[in-house]
């Protein structure tokens, strides 16, 4: 953890205001974290957002941070925490909604995570019923899987129309 955290300070801005990511870190809503990002880049100071590897941060860096959040009570596995901690977005990669919930639609743009509304239409018929004798965390499971691959048939299907005009 020593090397990783080296590797972080020399890639940081020295005088960035430095928030590690932590298990036992505060525990925020999503609106509270966008009031704070808000606060923080008020202040004109660069922020850099600490996540360590799988093992976590090295505890002398952790100390050197002005702040620690956490991002759930779940434990996640640490591509999830990378990929939610914004560095997907660093690195531009797409963050499409495949549901038109004005609600997730505000949360993003409040902390200002660029994305896609996918409005895909529904399957026929009922909407997502859930099948009988399915638990609860299977029928979460099952929709969700079934929701991504619409949404990834129709975005292709999409982008194919969007070419064929082009040409």
């Amino acid at each position: 953890m020593q090397a990783e955290a080296k590797r972080i300070e020399a890639a940081i801005p020295a005088q960035a205001m430095r928030i590690a990511l932590d298990e036992r870190g505060k525990d925020l809503t999503t609106v509270k974290l966008a009031q704070e990002l808000e606060r923080w880049r008020s202040s004109g100071q660069d922020i850099a957002i600490l996540v360590g590897g799988p093992d976590g941060l090295d505890a002398a860096l952790k100390q050197s941070c002005h702040g620690m959040l956490r991002l759930s009570s779940l434990t996640l596995p640490h591509p999830l925490v990378t990929y939610l901690s914004g560095r997907a977005t660093v690195s531009r990669l797409p963050i499409y909604l495949a549901s038109a919930s004005p609600r997730r639609h505000d949360l993003l743009n409040s902390i200002q995570i660029t994305h896609e509304v996918l409005h895909v239409p529904s399957p026929p018929g009922e909407d997502e019923p859930r099948l009988e004798q399915e638990a609860v965390l299977d029928y979460v499971r099952r929709t969700a899987r079934d929701k991504l691959l619409r949404a990834l048939e129709w975005r292709a299907q999409d982008s194919s129309l969007d070419q064929e005009r082009a040409i």
